[in-house]
């Protein structure tokens, strides 16, 4: 995080003192919550084997269910009537989960579902961990829309010593008296305001803590009994803190309306309510949770997260230190160079304004449906940056101090241009002729289902070039095309050997010479003498989908274009994307999104003829390439046991595209640049893509120099701004100019 953001973070809270201000200023490293510190799974004494099917007590159960039973008959004189209730309970539940699925399969209760019915509508089952059999299957759904507060009933713990023996009671209690698996909440927080990760598995696993809600929905328990006390002020503002991120993470808006599931006693023995994303226990379910002073605190704590929201979509932009460094030594003013700045504000609507700032003069202040519009004439370059504000109720006779952030796109396009005419005078010209012919086809939306549908054909530029000869496995047999003609089918494993103009392929004791194969594979194939690893020395060196082995033409990175054999990966459109190295686990997930955006747009602008990359030659049998100094960093199956994140995007954005002009167009990408994006037009002489414009890029490369080309979306700014809590949309818009991302 900035100094400049920390010092916001500062300011706001002396500007929110009548509200809960916001004081934390790190990052919880699992989650990526901007705002809070949170004490993670692995600091907070968490018993992680409870969840496994081996562990201990759950023999001791089954050793001790027999005279549990006989106690249940003993207890129940009429067992017939017991059983007849249990079948009502089961024949109500079918009844009240058919109504759901009818009306919004997202809302469906993972938890209490079978896995065989409930996999068609989860985004992902995880059913072991580290090599074991999980208790009960962990269930994923991508997208999160409402907030539940709870409490725990019970005791509070003050110090971290006593948080360590609540926590793990509380464990057993959900784990085994629950049969949750885990603590059923997603965080809970104590009188002294710190707040514990608990469920495990991160941010999109579903949670068990409100009965026919748990799926969309993010669970969070106050530890103590607030039928009887009163929260602390440090547990109101860890609150307001944690709900006001989660509300950022997941774009939920405190006030929008949602779907929640009550129980009925007539068919279909459930029924939808519509009431506010932001809820207590209470609200959704026959309960006093979270205690009527709790309660009664949500209203204010929704207004509260309404306020902060506005804060968190301003803090992304970038440390001004740099603006303020501007050259121009005379004040500058400008009569269409102003700015509007809203402010929520509950009032009746009879207000003053001041603002404390000598680059910005204040034109009007007015009031509308709660909400203050200050219009701002900037006076100084560079007007960007904190401004302070006082507004005053005159009815009330209240007065509020708050801070905003400016980020005036003049004082960024000057400061863009200032470091480009640096460039210029270090390294020389940004451009190139301009081409005056179109040089890519359109790919309109509707051609997306179809491309879909397509093979993508990949030269493996390593196996094509440091290799002659290469030992192949396949793990549930592979079928062999050879010259087109003759198969062997299902074999396990053989060798191929390239001499001249012939392939030699041994089985066993039988060998073939060939002019081209075609390795049909069943599930995974394994080059086994190609020792490419990932840094966790986990193999890259296995293949979904079919390998081709022929003569063909490709472009040599130091001997230019050559014709010998080249090896090509043939496989559907996701498992390539799978494949597709462009990120790793450290990377923040809104990074990650737009990265997979990005690759997504590109895969399409070339898996069909319309569009030719310049490293792959006309009528070629491929149309990708593995290597990133050509195209994307492909990686193949072993990258699906490197990475978690990247296949949390690839559910989450299964059917978002970034368009322009209902058109998918191509996202070029990078590692660096120096304070700017190149164009497409200053780079590549491009005159068909208006969307690649020079941007303002302010982590800038150590060098000084570009890394890579320079076009798009810079990766260490995506960086950046996805740490500050920028949303991947959000980030597209920024790189590419004009684009929806639908």
């Amino acid at each position: 995080m900035s100094t400049y953001i920390k010092k916001f973070w500062t300011y706001l809270c002396w500007g929110l003192f009548l509200l809960c201000c916001f004081s934390g200023v790190g990052f919880a490293a699992d989650w990526n919550l901007p705002g809070v510190d949170i004490i993670s799974r692995a600091d907070r004494w968490a018993q992680d084997s409870w969840r496994l099917e081996d562990h201990p007590y759950y023999d001791w159960w089954e050793l001790n269910i027999a005279e549990y039973e006989l106690w249940q008959e003993w207890t129940y004189a009429d067992t017939t009537w017991a059983f007849q209730k249990q079948q009502d309970s089961r024949q109500k539940y079918e009844v009240s989960n058919a109504w759901i699925l009818k009306r919004n399969v997202h809302d469906l209760d993972f938890q209490d579902f079978s896995l065989e019915k409930r996999w068609p509508y989860a985004d992902g089952i995880v059913k072991t961990s580290d090599g074991k059999t999980l208790r009960r299957p962990q269930t994923y759904k991508d997208k999160k829309t409402k907030i539940v507060i709870h409490h725990t009933a019970s005791f509070t713990p003050t110090t971290r010593t006593e948080a360590e023996s609540y926590l793990q009671e509380l464990q057993v209690q959900h784990t085994f008296s629950n049969w949750r698996w885990d603590i059923g909440y997603n965080f809970l927080i104590d009188s002294q305001g710190n707040i514990y990760e608990w469920r495990a598995w991160g941010a999109w696993v579903i949670w068990a803590h409100a009965k026919r809600n748990n799926a969309p929905s993010v669970g969070i328990a106050l530890i103590w009994d607030f039928e009887k006390e009163k929260p602390t002020q440090k547990m109101l503002t860890s609150l307001t803190e944690l709900t006001t991120s989660l509300s950022w993470t997941y774009d939920i808006y405190p006030y929008t309306q949602q779907s929640y599931y009550f129980p009925i006693d007539t068919s279909p023995y459930i029924e939808a309510h519509q009431l506010d994303s932001l809820v207590g226990h209470t609200h959704i379910w026959t309960t006093s949770c979270p205690g009527d002073f709790v309660i009664s605190y949500i209203p204010q704590l929704k207004k509260n997260v309404q306020v902060l929201l506005q804060y968190f979509r301003t803090t992304w932009s970038f440390s001004f230190d740099d603006v303020e460094f501007l050259s121009d030594s005379e004040p500058v003013r400008s009569s269409d160079d102003e700015a509007i700045v809203k402010i929520p504000f509950d009032s009746s609507g009879n207000v003053s304004c001041e603002v404390n700032d000598t680059k910005s003069e204040l034109v009007s202040c007015t009031t509308k449906w709660r909400v203050v519009y200050m219009k701002l004439k900037r006076t100084w370059y560079a007007a960007s940056g904190t401004v302070s504000f006082q507004i005053t109720d005159l009815d009330q006779h209240r007065v509020w101090l708050w801070t905003a952030v400016l980020v005036r796109e003049k004082d960024l396009s000057k400061l863009q241009q200032l470091r480009k005419l640096t460039y210029i005078d270090t390294y020389g010209s940004l451009t190139v002729p301009a081409r005056s012919e179109k040089v890519s086809h359109d790919i309109f939306v509707d051609d997306i289902q179809r491309l879909e549908d397509i093979s993508v054909d990949v030269l493996l530029y390593e196996l094509t070039t440091w290799f002659r000869e290469w030992t192949i496995s396949c793990q549930s047999g592979c079928d062999l095309v050879m010259n087109e003609q003759k198969r062997v089918n299902n074999v396990s494993a053989f060798d191929i050997v390239a001499i001249g103009d012939n392939l030699t392929v041994t089985i066993g004791n039988d060998q073939y010479q060939i002019q081209s194969l075609d390795i049909l594979n069943k599930s995974i194939i394994t080059v086994q003498n190609y020792g490419r690893a990932s840094f966790a020395w986990i193999p890259w060196n296995r293949f979904r989908g079919n390998l081709t082995f022929q003569k063909e033409q490709y472009r040599h990175l130091d001997n230019g274009w050559v014709t010998d054999w080249v090896v090509v990966n043939s496989l559907d459109v996701y498992d390539y994307r799978a494949g597709v190295a462009e990120t790793n686990d450290q990377d923040h997930i809104e990074k990650v999104k737009a990265i997979l955006l990005a690759v997504k747009n590109y895969t399409l602008h070339y898996i069909e003829w319309k569009n030719l990359h310049p490293s792959v030659p006309a009528d070629a049998i491929y149309t990708m390439i593995d290597d990133p100094r050509m195209m994307q960093k492909y990686v193949w199956y072993g990258y699906e046991q490197t990475v978690t994140s990247w296949f949390e995007a690839l559910r989450s954005l299964s059917d978002t595209w970034v368009t322009y002009r209902d058109q998918i167009v191509i996202l070029p990408y990078y590692h660096c640049g120096w304070w700017f994006t190149r164009s497409g037009k200053e780079k590549f002489g491009r005159v068909d893509t208006p969307w690649l414009q020079s941007r303002l890029d302010i982590a800038s490369c150590d060098s000084g120099k570009f890394s890579w080309h320079g076009v798009g979306m810079s990766g260490n700014w995506a960086a950046r701004l996805a740490e500050a809590g920028v949303k991947a949309d959000e980030i597209i818009r920024w790189f590419y100019t004009g684009v929806e991302v639908k």
